[in-house]
């Protein structure tokens, strides 16, 4: 199945945004609500976003995949479109799931990026189940910058939306907001096989000092038998403790950084 999302992008913030009508100038909220339009609609379709990007705000999506580090949008849509054969229900191997950030500029001399964690798992790989899979945005940026606008998604490899993501904690004091994705299987077919995460990060309020500093990664935790006994998150961190732990399998971006 053709994974496409995205998993570590991130994007230099002066953008020059694009019309989509001659002579007409797009603000941030119209470039934001075309790009989660897209994303909503294609979550596996990397190029295709980073091809919205260049239109919508002149500049490219950068992109970080797994354990690689920024890749390009071309050589994550090829690894996310990799297919496995023949039916597999052990334990997580390696291969099981892939993970990215991206990062996504709005409007010029907004200050503001869209950013987005999403993972896709191997459509020949099933049997994922309780409890339920953590995935988090870790964000590393001055006090004056400010993350909001959580959202979630999942769906099914044929694109059935499922809607098993909750939020389980804002990360107000933690700058890393972590969610719970509702795993399980139906006919055969995983219910999360694929999904994202997103927030917007604004800097307007960063008025002195130049450019704010940020950082972004993504990590995404899968597990199988006993239950979550506690979550804590933050920069370079996620620990999870559980109740007779079973299969366990987390993946992490590298993390990208840039300024706003």
């Amino acid at each position: 199945m053709a994974v496409i999302a995205s998993s570590a992008l991130l994007i230099g913030l002066a953008a020059t945004p694009a019309s989509a009508e001659v002579g007409k100038k797009l603000s941030n909220a119209e470039i934001e609500a075309q790009i989660d339009q897209f994303v909503a609609n294609n979550p596996q379709d990397i190029v295709g976003l980073n091809k919205l990007s260049k239109k919508l705000t002149g500049q490219s999506t950068r992109i970080s995949l797994n354990n690689e580090g920024e890749v390009s949008a071309e050589h994550a849509q090829a690894v996310l479109n990799g297919e496995s054969t023949g039916l597999q229900t052990m334990a997580f191997p390696q291969d099981a799931f892939n993970v990215f950030v991206t990062y996504v500029p709005l409007a010029q001399g907004s200050r503001q990026l869209k950013v987005y964690g999403q993972w896709n798992w191997r459509d020949d790989f099933v049997g994922q189940g309780a409890p339920e899979d953590l995935a988090s945005l870790q964000f590393t940026y001055p006090d004056c910058v400010r993350h909001g606008n959580l959202l979630a998604n999942t769906g099914k490899y044929d694109g059935t939306v499922t809607n098993r993501a909750t939020l389980r904690d804002a990360g107000v004091g933690s700058k890393s907001p972590i969610w719970n994705i509702a795993d399980g299987t139906s006919g055969f077919a995983n219910l999360t096989d694929n999904g994202y995460v997103t927030s917007t990060l604004n800097a307007a309020n960063c008025t002195v000092g130049g450019p704010a500093q940020v950082g972004i990664a993504f990590s995404y935790e899968a597990n199988r038998g006993g239950s979550v006994a506690s979550v804590s998150v933050g920069w370079g961190f996620l620990n999870i403790g559980y109740n007779s732990q079973g299969d366990v399998l987390r993946k992490s971006s590298q993390p990208i950084y840039g300024a706003l």
